[in-house]
């Protein structure tokens, strides 16, 4: 009788422990990484419209701020504020192309300026590479991790550092000043610099006067 009462006494502990485990509830999934973990309201929140612009020639092979040096020829763009890694989709308003990029620079921009392409991503978009700008819209497909590149000594051979200098306001300085800094920030020289300045100081609206 007391072997039978182990037995009965082991099998109910085991149903009892199938039990526990098939109505436990699930466990709670591990916190998400922000990076690439945001919602599709999260990155349709991200959303913006504007002016693309393109990386001066002159940028060939200059870090950017993700650790990489600049290449013409790669799916790439500078952002403002969005994370290095993260991936958006740049649709050009008026003819409809769309070209992915991913963000791995950081950009001081300008009224309405929302994105600089490579020139690679420019050509892609129907835009002329050496002085166009375009209105786009730029959607987030991935937000990345902010994480700069490993960078081997072969990939940043002739690489030159920048630091960009810091964006002008207003009160800081008279317009055609302002104008010559944003030329600055987007490493423009000669002919390119001096027809910038001239298309800043003509622009009106949310351009500071």
């Amino acid at each position: 009788m007391k072997a039978i009462a182990c037995l009965a006494a082991l099998w109910f502990a085991t149903v009892q422990g199938v039990d526990a485990v098939e109505t436990q509830p699930p466990a709670a999934p591990a916190a998400a990484a922000s990076a690439g973990a945001a919602s599709a309201g999260d990155l349709a929140a991200l959303a913006e419209s504007g002016v693309a612009t393109v990386y001066a020639a002159a940028m060939e092979g200059r870090l950017t701020s993700s650790g990489e040096p600049y290449s013409a020829t790669a799916l790439t763009a500078a952002h403002r504020t969005l994370p290095l890694g993260s991936r958006v989709r740049v649709t050009h308003t008026r003819n409809g192309r769309t070209v992915i990029v991913r963000i791995n620079d950081r950009w001081g921009g300008g009224a309405g300026r929302v994105v600089n392409l490579s020139r690679r991503a420019a050509v892609d978009l129907g835009m002329n590479p050496d002085a166009g700008t375009a209105p786009v819209q730029v959607d987030v497909v991935f937000l990345g991790d902010n994480a700069r590149a490993a960078v081997s000594e072969k990939m940043v051979a002739g690489a030159v550092s920048r630091e960009l200098p810091p964006r002008l306001e207003p009160r800081d300085a008279p317009k055609s000043t302002r104008c010559a800094n944003e030329a600055a920030i987007l490493g423009l020289t000669g002919d390119l610099l001096q027809a910038h300045v001239r298309g800043c100081m003509s622009r009106r609206g949310r351009d500071p006067k």
